[in-house]
């Protein structure tokens, strides 16, 4: 049993993570499959129809923006956060599409294509974050310590919402 509820537990934070990404795609999809797309991924639809201050809710580029604000980046870290807000953008573009692609086959599809759908979106989720992280990880080495204790908490904050949701 508590190899089950380990399962589940990992799923439920495998399902955070793509959400989040979702939700920053999803913001960018246009018409109805945008709606129906937020609605399956927890409401965000409704909380940027609302003018909710999540970041996530605006867009990427709303992300982008409130990122560039809380690292306080400056003008000399500015083509390091620019290459960073390139992959977060190309994310969101595959992303996008995937969701956009999921909504429009939502009603005929077969439990097995919702699986292999699921399984695109999980695996490109992954490979977005695998690309994030060399770009992240420059523009990272470059802070002072106040803007990494900024980008920590930024992140700490994120899982902690997202953790506390999925419970």
């Amino acid at each position: 049993m508590q190899h089950i509820d380990r399962i589940s537990q990992a799923r439920r934070l495998v399902i955070a993570g793509l959400l989040l990404l979702s939700s920053i795609a999803m913001a960018n999809l246009p018409g109805r499959a945008w709606a129906d797309a937020a609605t399956a991924s927890a409401g965000t639809a409704a909380a940027a129809t609302q003018g909710t201050p999540n970041p996530a809710a605006r867009g990427v580029n709303g992300l982008i923006a409130h990122l560039h604000e809380k690292f306080q980046i400056t003008p000399a870290q500015e083509p390091l956060f620019q290459k960073l807000a390139e992959v977060m953008r190309e994310n969101a573009e595959t992303m996008s599409a995937l969701a956009k692609k999921r909504a429009d086959s939502a009603k005929t599809s077969t439990a097995v294509d919702d699986l292999k759908s699921y399984s695109e979106i999980s695996e490109a989720h992954a490979a977005g974050t695998k690309k994030m992280i060399p770009a992240f990880q420059a523009l990272y080495d470059s802070l002072s310590d106040a803007q990494k204790k900024a980008a920590d908490d930024e992140f700490r904050e994120h899982y902690s919402q997202h953790h506390h949701r999925m419970q």
